[in-house]
C-alpha cells in the first residue's frame, strides 16, 4: 500500500495562525515539542536549537509550528509567556534572585512596558503593538526596552520571565493606572476645524499624538474626507455658521486686524486659482491633484501657497482654505458683521 505524505498546514512559525485554528488545541505537547519550547528560551536562533537536539532546521521548524498552534500565538516570545502561564516552563529555572532584584530599579513607564508585554493575549509583541496598547509610538516603545535591557541585562524573552517571576512573588509594587480618554467630539471637532495641528490638539485636550490620530482618523471616516482641508470644505459648504465662527477664531488667535477681503483682494490670478482648486469640495485638495488640475508642478503648487500664507498672515494649506470659503460665504450672503470678516 502506498504510504500518504502529509503536508504541514503551516510551512513558516512565521505564518500567522488563523483566528478559527486557534481553538483547535491539541492534547498536549510531545516530549520533543516541549524539549523544544525550553529550548527557545535559552537558543537565540532555529540553527543552535536544530545543533542542540541533533536534527534539522526544517524539524526545528515543524516543532515550533505545533508549539504556536497549541498555544494560539504567532511569535516566540508569545509561547513562551503563554508556556509559563500553562505550567509548561517554570520561570525560577532561569531566573537568578541577582536579576529579580533589578526588577525594583525600573521606572514606572518600563513597568507598564512589560505588563503590555506579558499580556497573555495574540495581538502581538511587537513594539508597535505594544505602543498602540499603551497609546505612545513604537519608537518610544523601543527606548524603553533599550533601557530595560541594560537594568536588568537581559533580552525581550528573559526580561519578560524575569517580570513574571518578579510578579509571581510580589516584589512588583507599581500597578499602572487604567488611561481613560475623555474628548468631547464637537470640541474636537470645534477646534479641528480651526486648522489645528495634530501636536496643537495634543496640548489643547492633554492627549498623546495616538489619541488625537484615532479622533482625526474617525472624523474623516464618518465625514468621508480624505484630509483636513477637504473635511473643511465639506462641512463649510453644509454650515456656514460653524464656517464663519471658525475663521473669526482664526484671525483672533493670528491677530489680524485688516479686512480679510483686502487681503485677498492682493492674490494673484494664478493664487486664487489655488485656492478655488483645494476649496472646490471634489478631492483635489492635495498637492498632487491640485497640481494635476492647475496643470503645474507639484512644487509651483508650494510656491503659490507659501505666498498665499505670507500675504494672509496665516500659515496652513486647511486654514487659509477656511478662510477663503469664510470670505466667500460672506460675499454671497452680503453678512454684515462686526467683525473683520467681509461684506459683498
Amino acid at each position: 500500500m502506498e504510504r500518504l505524505r502529509v503536508t504541514p498546514i503551516f510551512e513558516s512559525p512565521k505564518t500567522p495562525v488563523p483566528s478559527e485554528l486557534r481553538v483547535l488545541k491539541r492534547p498536549s505537547l510531545s516530549p520533543r515539542a516541549q524539549e523544544t519550547l525550553q529550548l527557545m528560551f535559552t537558543k537565540n536562533s532555529y540553527k543552535k536549537i536544530a545543533k542542540a537536539m541533533f536534527i534539522s532546521r526544517s524539524t526545528v521548524h515543524s516543532y515550533v509550528t505545533n508549539i504556536f498552534n497549541y498555544f494560539g500565538v504567532n511569535d516566540r516570545i508569545s509561547a513562551v509567556i503563554a508556556a509559563v502561564s500553562s505550567n509548561y516552563l517554570q520561570p525560577k529555572t532561569f531566573v537568578t534572585d541577582a536579576q529579580l532584584q533589578k526588577v525594583k530599579d525600573l521606572s514606572p513607564r518600563e513597568i507598564e512596558v512589560l505588563e503590555a508585554l506579558v499580556k497573555n493575549d495574540v495581538s502581538g509583541k511587537s513594539n508597535k503593538q505594544i505602543g498602540s496598547s499603551l497609546r505612545i509610538s513604537g519608537n518610544t516603545i523601543r527606548i524603553h526596552f533599550g533601557n530595560i535591557y541594560k537594568k536588568l541585562d537581559a533580552s525581550r524573552m528573559q526580561s519578560a520571565l524575569i517580570f513574571m517571576e518578579a510578579k509571581r512573588k510580589n516584589l512588583v509594587t507599581y500597578k499602572p493606572k487604567e488611561h481613560v480618554v475623555n474628548i468631547n467630539h464637537e470640541e474636537f471637532l470645534k477646534h479641528y476645524l480651526q486648522g489645528y495641528s495634530e501636536s496643537e490638539l495634543s496640548q489643547q485636550f492633554d492627549e498623546n499624538l495616538l489619541v488625537i490620530r484615532r479622533y482625526r482618523r474617525r472624523i474623516l471616516t464618518f465625514f468621508d474626507a480624505t484630509d483636513q482641508t477637504e473635511l473643511i470644505v465639506r462641512i463649510g459648504k453644509r454650515e456656514a455658521t460653524k464656517l464663519r465662527e471658525s475663521a473669526e477664531q482664526i484671525l483672533k488667535k493670528s491677530n489680524i486686524s485688516d479686512n480679510l477681503g483686502t487681503l485677498i483682494s492682493n492674490l494673484t490670478e494664478k493664487e486664487v486659482e489655488v485656492l478655488e482648486t483645494i476649496t472646490a469640495g471634489n478631492g483635489k485638495s492635495s498637492y498632487k491633484n491640485a497640481a494635476e488640475e492647475c496643470r503645474v508642478s507639484i512644487k509651483a503648487i508650494g510656491k503659490r501657497l507659501g505666498k498665499i500664507y505670507d500675504k494672509l498672515g496665516i500659515h496652513g494649506k486647511p486654514k487659509v482654505a477656511l478662510l477663503y470659503l469664510a470670505y466667500k460665504s460672506a460675499a454671497a450672503k452680503n453678512l454684515n458683521s462686526k467683525t473683520n470678516l467681509p461684506a459683498a
